[in-house]
């Protein structure tokens, strides 16, 4: 018989009652304390056998799960809910239902069930950098094109910045296509809002990382291609550009923006978003705080290394998008069919030559740069994505051809 058992010990302390053991060596054999074996004879004393059983022995926890809620979740999970992982589904419940379960709870009603796991993986032990310990280090961004809103004809691109450290979503937005302006208007956002970041890590793409073999001769001599108009604002800021590489950095990757993918889509449908304005709206008004609120670590809980711009860092000037531009004979700035008119106090005696900084800022209007002062100005005109194009050089020459960024004709 197990001594620990309350049969066992009663058999213990019935020698005791009949003088067979001491009450000290009972204590020993119990491994009980004196006292304790004190209060324990005295209660066989009282009621024999039933004084060594525990008070809810046989009771019903005040915090159990009752049937009915076990059935609700067992119904939901083979009828309406088969699409929602454990812990959306509990999410859900509390939202909708008004039950309040934790996700272990749910995981294991299903697991009972033979329910399987929406997706079953093994964690990763290495991320693409070994995990980073302060926001601001290191930081993921993705257009993710998909038909966010079922009710259009159209597939739409929304960009979203997370932190790798913390797990927050820096900023997220809707738009029409994925382009260069998209990844500017991100950049832009964060630099404003939190700081400079360390790194960014991103998949191959050619918005982010030239593919083609026209290199003018300086570039031949740098032994480097000039970057993208995307890169151009990553060397301003003196951001780290990290490339996914391998099949392993892409599943992370992927993993990084599941669960905003999932959570997105939806609270969507559920708030009857049908349009990008509207998504929008909801973005900046709701989903992001709730999301970080739900899934990322706080503030308090982590520490962060954003670098400060330094004042003279325009950010607006340097998330535009770049061309270079030469003073016309008739005292303006060429660009395709756009003529920006250059202050009285410059001309083509005072500048010369030199090129000339232009940008179109990402909300459509021009601005002329020349030593870090605006000397001409334009209003805005659609805001399209530049083309590398190849100058055609001149007769009888041998040199390679010089490729400059063109504004295209909106057709």
């Amino acid at each position: 018989m197990e001594k620990h058992t309350a049969l066992g010990r009663w058999q213990i302390l019935k020698k005791v009652i009949d003088g067979e053991l001491s009450l000290r060596q009972a204590s020993f054999e119990l491994n009980v304390s004196y006292r304790q074996a004190v209060r324990m004879k005295k209660a066989v004393m009282d009621k024999g056998v039933r004084g060594l059983i525990h008070g809810n022995t046989g009771r019903k926890p005040t915090n159990a799960l009752s049937e009915e809620v076990r059935s609700i979740i067992v119904d939901l999970s083979k009828n309406g809910a088969k699409s929602l992982n454990d812990t959306r589904f509990a999410e859900m419940l509390e939202k909708e239902h008004r039950i309040s379960v934790s996700r272990e709870t749910v995981r294991q009603i299903r697991r009972e069930q033979n329910i399987p796991p929406l997706k079953a993986r093994k964690r990763s032990k290495i991320s693409i950098l070994d995990g980073q310990p302060r926001e601001g280090m290191c930081l993921f961004w993705d257009g993710i094109i998909s038909k966010w809103f079922p009710e259009s004809e159209y597939a739409c691109c929304l960009i979203a910045v997370i932190d790798d450290a913390s797990g927050r979503c820096i900023t997220a937005r809707f738009f029409p296509f994925e382009e260069s302006a998209v990844y500017l208007w991100a950049l832009q956002h964060v630099v404003v809002t939190c700081g400079i970041p360390k790194q960014i890590i991103q998949d191959k793409n050619s918005l982010f990382q030239r593919k083609d073999s026209d290199w003018s001769i300086e570039e031949q001599l740098r032994g480097r291609p000039e970057p993208t108009q995307v890169g151009k604002a990553l060397e301003a800021f003196g951001i780290e550009q990290v490339f996914v590489k391998t099949k392993r950095q892409k599943r992370y990757f992927e993993r990084i923006f599941e669960q905003l993918n999932i959570c997105l889509v939806e609270e969507l449908q559920h708030e009857n978003i049908t349009n990008i304005n509207a998504g929008n709206r909801f973005l900046a008004e709701k989903f992001i705080r709730t999301f970080n609120r739900r899934y990322a670590l706080s503030c308090d809980a982590i520490a962060d290394c954003w670098k400060k711009p330094k004042p003279e860092c325009d950010a607006e000037r340097i998330c535009g998008f770049y061309y270079n531009g030469k003073i016309s004979e008739r005292g303006t700035v060429d660009i395709g069919s756009i003529f920006i008119p250059l202050d009285r106090e410059y001309n083509k005696a005072i500048l010369g030559p030199e090129k000339l900084e232009v940008r179109q800022l990402l909300d459509g209007s021009w601005k002329v740069y020349y030593q870090n002062r605006i000397i001409g100005r334009h209003a805005p005109t659609p805001l399209l994505e530049p083309v590398r194009a190849r100058i055609r050089p001149k007769r009888n020459t041998t040199r390679a051809s010089e490729c400059i960024w063109v504004y295209p004709e909106n057709s």
